[in-house]
């Protein structure tokens, strides 16, 4: 079956691209490897299905567009991820041609095992959309890792296409849980423990933070998106 990804929507990324005045650089920790704690594993309370909420976020604001990339955050034994929709085509020729397909009541069959996918019809080809999980920590992905912070938070560690590490704190308040990144000014990034290096000519500081420097971390992550629990 030709299957066409048309979009991949909300491709969820920590950003760590920062301006400060004038100034233009970028930061990245050394290492996954931090003075937390690392967990294998989330309590019976932390596993869920949390909906977006509409106006939580200081970053997303437009929240039709975010839930049409979508709207539940999910939290089991594979990591956590948020389960969006990749916009898929098949062709009349194919179902005509294969008979794994079949269309009947507005509804494709044979896409998903023991599940019917609903379908619209624009000339030739039908529309679907196809459920994804776009992770945010995987549990057996090796280069990334998960810590637990005081008051019931968490620190994903993710090793990023440079070979540094990106953070994003996950924060559990009851039901809700909410996603924030790191936004350090340049003088906070210079005051942290640190190397650096010109990457695609930006300066990049490379963190190796002591316990002082942690304290100015996480009191400088900014909320994200806020979920709360179904």
């Amino acid at each position: 079956m030709k299957l066409l990804i048309l979009v991949l929507l909300f491709p969820l990324t920590t950003l760590t691209f920062a301006q400060d005045s004038t100034k233009v650089f970028s930061y990245y920790f050394k290492s996954e490897t931090s003075q937390f704690k690392t967990i294998n594993e989330f309590t019976k309370n932390q596993i869920g299905i949390y909906k977006l909420q509409k106006g939580k976020s200081t970053l997303f604001n437009n929240y039709d567009l975010r839930i049409e990339a979508g709207e539940d955050l999910i939290i089991d034994e594979t990591g956590i991820y948020i389960l969006k929709n990749k916009i898929l085509n098949i062709s009349r020729t194919e179902i005509r041609e294969n008979s794994k397909y079949s269309i009947s009541n507005g509804y494709l069959h044979g896409v998903l095992k023991n599940d019917s996918l609903a379908v619209a019809l624009q000339g030739e080809l039908f529309y679907f959309l196809m459920p994804s999980k776009g992770f945010l920590f995987e549990s057996n992905n090796k280069e990334q890792q998960i810590v637990d912070l005081t008051n019931n938070s968490l620190l994903v560690l993710s090793k990023e296409d440079n070979g540094y590490y990106s953070a994003l704190k996950i924060d559990f308040n009851n039901s809700e849980v909410s996603l924030s990144e790191l936004d350090l000014n340049f003088h906070q990034t210079n005051s942290i423990l640190h190397v650096n290096i010109i990457e695609n000519g930006i300066t990049t500081f490379i963190l190796n933070p002591n316990q002082k420097n942690w304290k100015t971390i996480l009191n400088n992550f900014v909320l994200m998106d806020s979920y709360q629990k179904k």
